[in-house]
This record gives C-alpha cells, sequence and structure tokens, in this order.
C-alpha cells in the first residue's frame, strides 16, 4: 500500500481547519486522502492516515461523517472510512477500517503488552497452587485440564508450556482494531477504562476482534476490567440490544 508526505497546500488547509503536528513530515496518507473531514486534531510522531469519506452508522439508524474530530492521535495508523471524535488520547493503534471511536478519555498503549493473554486466576483451591493462566482461545476443557490434572506434573508443564508459548506470541507494542462491520466504542466503555487506569496506575491494552459493539453493559465493562482485553467474532458480537 502506496502512503506519500501531505503537501505544503495540505498542511496549510489543516492548520486551517485547527489541526497541528510536532512534525508534519512524520504524517503519511494514502492517495486520494483528503483534509476535508480532520479538525480541530493534533497529531505527534508516526502518523498513517486513510481516506475519510462518505457516512458511518454510529448508532443504530445515525450515521456520522467519517473523519477524525476534536482528538490527539499519537503513533497511530488509521485505516478508511473511520469516525473518530472527542479522543483525548489515542497513542500506539493500529485502527482498520469502519470503526467508531467516540467520547474516549484515553486509549493510550505504553511499552509491550499481551493484552490480558497470561494472567493468573486461582480457581477451585483458594489457597493457590491451581492457578488458570487465561487467554483469548481458553476454552472449558483447557480450562479443566489445566486445573484439574495437576497430579500429572509432566502433562501440566506441557500445557502450561504451550499456554505460554501462545500468550508470547500475542506480544506488541500497538493495540489493534481489526476491520469491522460495526466495531463501535461509546463513551460509558471509556469512563470505565479511564477508572481502570487510575486504579492499576498503568495504561489499559485492549486488543480487539473484527465485530463488536461495547455500550453500558455492566457485565462486559466488568470483564473487561478484569481481562483488559476483548475479542469478538461476527458470529460472536459483543452488543448489547
Amino acid at each position: 500500500m502506496t502512503y506519500r508526505h501531505l503537501t505544503k497546500e495540505e498542511i496549510n488547509t489543516l492548520l486551517s481547519q485547527n489541526c497541528f503536528a510536532d512534525n508534519w513530515t512524520g504524517i503519511t496518507v494514502k492517495e486520494g486522502f483528503s483534509t476535508e473531514n480532520i479538525i480541530n486534531t493534533r497529531f505527534e510522531g508516526n502518523i498513517k492516515l486513510g481516506i475519510y469519506s462518505g457516512t458511518i452508522e454510529v448508532e443504530k439508524n445515525i450515521s456520522r461523517t467519517c473523519g477524525i474530530y476534536n482528538s490527539f492521535i499519537s503513533n497511530c495508523e488509521i485505516s478508511d472510512y473511520v469516525y473518530i471524535s472527542e479522543v483525548k488520547n489515542l497513542s500506539n493503534y493500529i485502527i482498520e477500517g469502519n470503526v467508531v471511536i467516540s467520547n474516549v478519555g484515553s486509549m493510550a498503549l505504553k511499552g509491550e503488552s499481551a493484552f490480558g493473554n497470561g494472567i493468573e486466576i486461582e480457581v477451585l483451591n483458594e489457597g493457590g497452587g491451581r492457578e488458570l493462566p487465561i487467554f483469548d482461545r481458553l476454552s472449558s476443557q483447557i480450562g479443566y485440564l489445566t486445573v484439574l490434572y495437576r497430579h500429572d506434573k509432566a502433562f501440566t508443564d506441557k500445557i502450561l508450556g504451550l499456554i505460554k508459548d501462545y500468550c508470547e506470541s500475542k506480544r506488541s507494542t500497538r493495540g489493534w482494531y481489526k476491520q469491522a462491520q460495526g466495531f463501535r466504542i461509546h463513551s460509558l466503555f471509556a469512563m470505565l477504562l479511564s477508572v481502570v487506569m487510575l486504579l492499576f496506575r498503568e495504561p489499559v491494552s485492549l486488543k480487539k476482534g473484527p465485530s463488536g459493539v461495547v455500550k453500558k453493559h455492566p457485565y462486559l465493562l466488568a470483564w473487561g476490567l478484569l481481562r483488559k482485553s476483548l475479542s469478538s467474532c461476527p458470529d460472536q458480537l459483543l452488543k448489547e440490544e
């Protein structure tokens, strides 16, 4: 995919639309890029921008013009036909096409993260010794074998080793919102993330699957608080009707 630097005219247009950058040469754009729908946004670091024409549905029967508005963007790749509005800090993420992110306080990945993969929880025995490492492909069968077969040390070491290797393979210095037909993040979820960041004094790392709607669902939010990770797919849509 070919990217180019901004022209002088495009930079002047962005400045007139109250957009700023610490280094304009750090911003590259796709062929077909237009400055029209980028307003009141600050960019820092290395930025890749796509095409933001047309509209996108942000709520049922409610659409907005694609673009980036009133936001702070740092070291991100933002693909085509997205709507990003009122995001106070979006740092170190790859945003694929057809994604909506609005009214978010901070979504920043600092350093390396496994996005919740590998976190151990105590199950069955509260005294410890049967910890279960959670990961995005954990099933009830794997959980059963991992927790209840501790008497078979060779087997347990093997399965825990496989899980550890998988979790390590998920480590990255960038979060990723995969291309979605309808991935949406709205303000109430963002408010919880802000609380999590205050409680844990560390960045909240999220990795999203290809479909999902996150909006004011208390159980889903609590799950996100625990794992700091959400995954979804088209046949298992994270959604509140």
